[in-house]
């Protein structure tokens, strides 16, 4: 966007005290306001005002245009309160794999949105599964964008892996990107096991990029697989960009999302999973093209695809891999178009204020009770395991 002109201020909720892979994003690590966590109509007039004038300040008070993009349901009543205030353009690109409203006011405003053309998802499924329940909408009205610099060749570079030579160089290597707090590694890392006892004549790696905020995950794989005789790990951690030469080890990939198109661009089988179902969608490229969510493939057995590719060499690397030594451009011309086709005119929702569902009930008397950074570890290490939990459990039944 800066390459056309624009200028560019990122705002967010939760780098405060982390550290930085994405060195641009360095620029903006002070942009940080812990209220964005939580949605506006948490708070009090006041609390917004608060955080839309610290917002506002940044932005020039000399613009031909302003356009506002949020990328979370919680960022999105914001960014409407924001786009008011400044007459500003305001769509919402959700990147939630899993985007659920929480209660009708929210559902009248993603509504409200939808219909304007200022709503977008990932995939073509990620709207018809956010309205699902509320609004039945056709494929056709279920808009998406491509996260065009998350995944493939833009997260990778051609820089050395410090800790290469520690990990174990076994028949084959077995690869996962992403997040290994994701919740379809645990069913993925089960079929692994159950493929390495039933092929005790071979040795496995399990090379998983990636890491999460806390150790806990970690600890829980590492306690998974150690009792496993032919099978090592190997865990990288967080890290960005990713070494191709670390890629390049593994035989097959399984991932999620963009992550998938990561390893698919070096030419390595790609095992994409669904993820609703935590189930093999398919091998990219090869039997399907999606990577998040299914459309109407088959569930195959993730233990019968790593049969296919890595005993019976069916998906064999083909080597046509499409890193090159030059700088990828990124293209947002079709999120260019998606603002360009929008309602013209200047229209907000209010959506200051909402009835709570029970759940954000629950959320808002610990925030009222403990505060905003006690409120968000409770959530994050008691509510959503145990949110996360009851919705694998209506997944399963």
């Amino acid at each position: 966007m800066k390459s056309l002109g624009y200028e560019v201020d990122y705002f967010h909720a939760d780098v405060k005290h982390g550290k930085l892979f994405v060195q641009d994003f360095i620029p903006f690590k002070n942009n940080c306001d812990s209220r964005l966590q939580f949605p506006a109509y948490y708070w009090d007039s006041e609390t917004q005002k608060e955080v839309i004038n610290l917002i506002c300040e940044s932005i020039p008070s000399k613009c031909s245009e302003i356009i506002i993009e949020s990328q979370t349901l919680n960022c999105a009543t914001w960014g409407e309160l924001v786009a008011e205030h400044l007459n500003a353009k305001h769509i919402i690109y959700c990147l939630s794999e899993d985007p659920r409203i929480p209660n009708n006011d929210m559902f009248e405003f993603l509504n409200f949105k939808l219909d304007r053309g200022e709503l977008a998802g990932i995939t073509q499924n990620s709207l018809l599964y956010m309205f699902n329940g509320w609004r039945k909408i056709g494929r056709d009205e279920s808009c998406y964008l491509t996260a065009h610099g998350a995944s493939g060749i833009h997260v990778l570079d051609e820089i050395p892996y410090k800790k290469i030579d520690s990990i174990p160089q076994n028949d084959f290597i077995i690869g996962s990107i992403g997040r290994i707090d994701k919740l379809f590694l645990k069913e993925s890392l089960n079929s692994i096991i159950r493929f390495a006892k039933k092929n005790k004549n071979k040795t496995f790696t399990v090379l998983l990029i990636g890491g999460a905020s806390n150790n806990k995950s970690r600890i829980e794989i590492e306690d998974k697989l150690k009792n496993i005789d032919n099978v090592d790990l190997h865990i990288s951690g967080l890290i960005f960009p990713i070494p191709i030469e670390l890629v390049k080890l593994a035989d097959v990939y399984f991932s999620s999302s963009g992550a998938c198109r990561i390893s698919q661009e070096l030419g390595i089988p790609t095992i994409a999973i669904d993820g609703k179902d935590f189930k093999p969608i398919g091998v990219l490229g090869e039997t399907t093209e999606n990577t998040l969510h299914r459309d109407d493939e088959p569930i195959i057995s993730f233990t019968n695809l790593l049969e296919d590719i890595l005993i019976k060499d069916r998906f064999s690397e083909n080597g046509n891999s499409r890193i090159g030594n030059r700088k990828p451009i990124v293209d947002y011309s079709d999120h260019l178009d998606f603002i360009e086709k929008s309602a013209n005119s200047s229209e907000y929702f209010d959506i200051s204020e909402a009835t709570l569902s029970m759940n954000e009930r629950l959320k808002k008397i610990i925030l009222t009770i403990f505060g905003i950074e006690l409120t968000a570890k409770i959530i994050n290490k008691l509510i959503s395991p145990i949110w996360m939990k009851l919705k694998r459990y209506d997944l399963v039944s």
